[in-house]
């Protein structure tokens, strides 16, 4: 009796102890497992035991920064001998002979040696002729100490605040980024996200990042070949080269008037020009009708007085250093960047009027308010990283948006409202108090946030686990996995409108945009979360609010005006994005975005995602047909390769209208040779500036499994060769190419007619069973083989979980070309065997190793009961036949239940047989 060796599903990956039914699907000539019973795996975790080791290390006392005692009859030579041909030779030398440094006993300067916390305040204290100190704390620092001073100073300079432990850990080396913090504290500084296209700092503390960008701007520090090694320590040569630096700026930014008197300045009627920069160093100053070209300060000098700027307009940077409770008052006044740094954090800033201040960073508590106005007042409103824990910040107002970087700190909005509160993902033990009255209209929580008060709140997002909301917003948007408490209930987002056929509700705004995100057939995709960030390409970094798509796939982003980039996430989904525009004035409309799905299993997805210009980039795909003849060209003209109504190879996203994705899913995986490319299809600039990335899906994974950046410069090629590989057994190798050329790729792969027709065996693992020994096995392929083409079996193995001998129970036949079953299997358990399966066409062969399974009679029966089952559902089957197989499927059942002998099983297996088959 012969019977057809059977494919079983590359997907069935769980392990069977139990019964199983088999459903053949016969139109597909395919066998679905389902199985009732599956073995438990345990995963056991290893215990160890680490001992930890502590070592001491006694520190000499040090009077002096870079001093040391050497060995007792050490030679000395001449101070800073080490620094000759170093790279910063001049900076040390002029640093001895200022006497800010001063050599080792042996008069080595060591400008290579890493510097210590303790020793870097020491020479920023030094070179900043800080002589005050304050009352410190640090578990680390006793009276006693040669840095117990040194640390007083810096405390009282205001430049340090120890790690959160009460500990200032003295002589831990320190790094660039912690230097970066301290000079940006020092020098008040306005931190920025400059140093956010350097690949290192990404991943950076965002307690540093700012800092970072700062320092980058001041041109103190500088990145190396795009990093900036932020935790890399700090050497000797690098911090007196810094802190030189950091004289150097402060020298440059010297004002070019200072007013130290109390008084009036500036004529109401006629506006005077300030060429450079202004200090204000007294309280009880006013300025009128002044233009200041460079920076205004404020000094620490003003103290707790008033200081009144009427009609002024500061061109660069505003830093607010002095001023009290009374009031810093702005009247009528345009400012485009405020820092407030007043360290007591007792200082009340008022904007009047027609004031208009563009962004204000807070570096320390303070209180802002408007009154009687007539102009847009604060704009943005930055909480920075350096506001210190359990500052209060109070606001009266009407404010476009406010960031919270700062940690444990208490915003307070007392009167007015906030257009947009977005607590980041830094900002932990937040307290917002929304008092009866104000409103904030957007609420991002992406740290753990409490807010209290009796305040309105618009749409509340929640990110972050533990937040609570004692209010109950109008909209409450959950993040995936966040457990938060709103109302003194769990928080549950609020339903989406338009489930009904409707569209998002949208409120009567003169900004925002609307779209509808489908998948690649076209098919709305309801629940997708878009979190939105500011900027173009702002794929990291804070989420400025997150909308979710309604049942018909549709959203609505209430963001004020600006570009802003969207995350698109959901499972089952590959993270994309949106790029959406807010204009004001208007509601932008139909900003559309097609979904990316996972893979399956057997799929390699390639996608495509590119910037703003050129506007049109098409992806080509070059492969080997399923017969091995030819090869295929996938692209806008032929989006898909099929045969037989199957698709192989398709442009399942063609995308446009620039930034993409645009998707090439290989559906099954022919052997042979594949190529990809880019062509600049349509758009202004080149494809060498656009920014375009291809990311490589092999398989159900949601991260690349293969990456390319498109080479920069400035080109004009229209054509991008991206990659090759080929494919073997299922496997793939990659071939990396990633090179611009003017002319278009073609394919450069040969053919082999035999790696086509063995792709067409696309199982791993075949089952076998038989109703009489010698029953010989037909290998069949998922698609048919070609004339011409043979086959042969070798090298058959038991498989590692079998402990028989193969012999026993399945061999070779003589011509090779198919197994024969000599034995039937009347064991409990089905037996593996490996065979390596060759195909050959004309004098090209190719192989692979495939699974075989021998099932035991008892399964081999239920297969055959389910085989006959769908027969019995066909309603064009001969009745008499369907009345037979139904008898028989009965007995079978009853066979199998009453734990029948092999001898009966065998009969009723092959009377099913003979009535499917005749």
């Amino acid at each position: 009796m012969q019977f057809q060796l059977i494919p079983r599903p590359p997907s069935a990956d769980l392990v069977p102890i139990g019964l199983f039914n088999y459903h053949a699907l016969i139109l597909k000539t395919e066998i679905e497992w389902r199985f009732v019973g599956f073995m438990k795996r345990s995963a056991w975790k290893q215990k160890s035991l680490f001992l930890f080791f502590a070592l001491c290390i006694v520190l000499s006392s040090f009077g002096t920064a870079f001093a040391a005692t050497g060995q007792t009859g050490a030679q000395k030579q001449e101070t800073g001998y080490d620094v000759a041909g170093h790279w910063a030779e001049k900076v040390l030398k002029d640093w001895l002979g200022q006497g800010l440094i001063t050599g080792f006993e042996d008069g080595s300067v060591k400008p290579n040696r890493d510097v210590t916390r303790a020793e870097f305040v020491t020479l920023v204290n030094k070179s900043q002729s800080l002589t005050e100190q304050a009352a410190i704390a640090f578990k680390d620092v006793k009276e006693g100490n040669w840095f117990y001073a040194e640390v007083a100073k810096a405390q009282k300079g205001g430049y340090i605040s120890g790690y959160s432990d009460q500990t200032f850990k003295p002589n831990k080396q320190i790094t660039r980024q912690e230097a970066a913090v301290i000079l940006t504290k020092l020098l008040k500084l306005a931190e920025s996200n400059s140093a956010g296209q350097l690949s290192d700092v990404a991943n950076a503390p965002a307690w540093s990042k700012g800092s970072i960008g700062a320092a980058i701007d001041a041109g103190l520090m500088i990145g190396d070949k795009g990093k900036f090694r932020p935790s890399d320590n700090l050497t000797r040569a690098e911090a007196v080269t810094l802190l030189d630096r950091a004289l150097q700026w402060q020298t440059a930014v010297k004002p070019a008037v200072t007013y130290d008197k109390a008084g009036s300045y500036g004529d109401k009627s006629t506006a005077t020009t300030v060429y450079g920069s202004a200090l204000i160093s007294v309280p009880g100053v006013t300025l009128n009708n002044i233009v200041i070209e460079g920076d205004l300060v404020i000094g620490e000098g003003v103290g707790q007085g008033d200081v009144y700027l009427n009609q002024v307009t500061v061109k660069g940077k505003t830093t607010i250093l002095g001023g009290g409770k009374n009031s810093v008052h702005l009247n009528d006044s345009v400012l485009l960047t405020v820092i407030v740094d007043k360290r007591d954090g007792s200082i009340r800033i008022v904007a009047e009027g027609s004031t208009t201040v563009q962004q204000i960073t807070l570096q320390s508590g303070a209180r802002l308010e408007e009154s009687q106005m007539t102009g847009s007042g604060f704009g943005d409103v930055v909480l920075s990283s350096v506001i210190p824990q359990g500052a209060e910040v109070s606001m009266a107002g009407r404010f476009n948006s406010v960031d919270v970087i700062a940690t444990s700190i208490k915003l307070d909005l007392t009167q007015g409202s906030i257009e947009q509160l977005n607590v980041t993902a830094s900002a932990t033990g937040t307290d917002v108090n929304i008092a009866a009255g104000a409103r904030v209209a957007a609420l991002i929580l992406n740290a753990v946030t409490n807010v209290t008060g009796q305040g309105a709140i618009g749409t509340a997002t929640i990110n972050a686990n533990g937040s609570s909301i004692a209010q109950t917003p109008e909209r409450v948007i959950v993040g995936n996995g966040v457990s938060a408490t709103v109302g003194g209930q769990p928080a549950v987002s609020t339903p989406v409108s338009g489930g009904s056929g409707g569209s998002p509700s949208i409120p009567d705004t003169v900004y925002g945009f609307t779209g509808k995100i489908v998948d690649a057939n076209n098919q709305p995709v309801p629940d997708m979360h878009i979190n939105f960030r500011r900027g173009v390409d702002a794929k990291t970094g804070d989420i400025a609010a997150t909308v979710v798509t309604d049942a018909n796939g549709e959203y609505f982003a209430d963001l004020r005006p600006g570009v802003y980039t969207g995350e698109l996430v959901k499972p089952g989904f590959l993270v994309t994005f949106i790029i959406g525009t807010s204009l004001t004035g208007e509601v932008y409309r139909n900003k559309d975005e097609k979904a990316v799905r996972i893979p399956n299993e057997g799929e390699i997805r390639i996608v495509l995602t590119w910037g703003e210009n050129p506007r049109d980039e098409d992806s080509h795909l070059l492969g080997p047909t399923v017969d091995g003849l030819e090869y295929f060209h996938t692209w806008y003209g032929r989006k898909s390769y099929s045969v037989n109504s199957t698709t192989y190879a398709d442009l399942d996203i063609d995308d446009t209208d620039s930034y993409g994705p645009e998707t090439t899913t290989i559906r099954y995986r022919t052997d042979g040779f594949y190529q990809f490319y880019v062509h600049h299809y349509a758009g202004i600039s080149t494809l060498r500036k656009s920014g375009a990335q291809v990311d490589i899906y092999v398989g159900s994974v949601t991260t690349p499994t293969k990456s390319y950046s498109i080479p920069e410069g400035d080109g004009t090629e229209i054509y991008w060769d991206v990659f090759a590989m080929n494919i073997l057994n299922g496997e793939v190798t990659f071939i990396d190419r990633n090179t611009m050329r003017d002319d278009e790729p073609q394919y450069e792969g040969t053919v082999n007619p035999a790696h086509a027709e063995l792709s067409k065996f696309q199982s791993d693992e075949y089952l076998i069973g038989t109703s009489s020994v010698n029953g010989m096995t037909y290998l069949m392929p998922s698609i048919a083989l070609n004339a011409g083409t043979s086959i042969r079996l070798s090298d058959l193995v038991p498989a590692s979980t079998t402990s028989v001998t193969y012999a026993t129970y399945v061999g070779i036949n003589d011509t090779g070309d198919d197994l024969i079953i000599n034995q039937l299997n009347t064991s409990d358990n089905d037996l593996g065997f490996q065979v390596k399966l060759t195909v050959t066409v004309g004098n090209a062969s190719a192989s692979k190793v495939v699974g075989v399974k021998l099932l035991t009679v008892r399964h081999y029966l239920q297969y055959q009961i389910a085989m006959a089952q769908l027969l019995i559902d066909n309603e064009s089957i001969d009745p008499d036949i369907r009345d037979r197989l139904q008898d028989l499927t009965i007995e079978g059942d009853a066979l199998l239940n009453a734990d029948a002998s092999v001898t009966e099983m065998v009969r009723v297996i092959q009377e099913i047989k003979s009535n499917i088959f005749s």
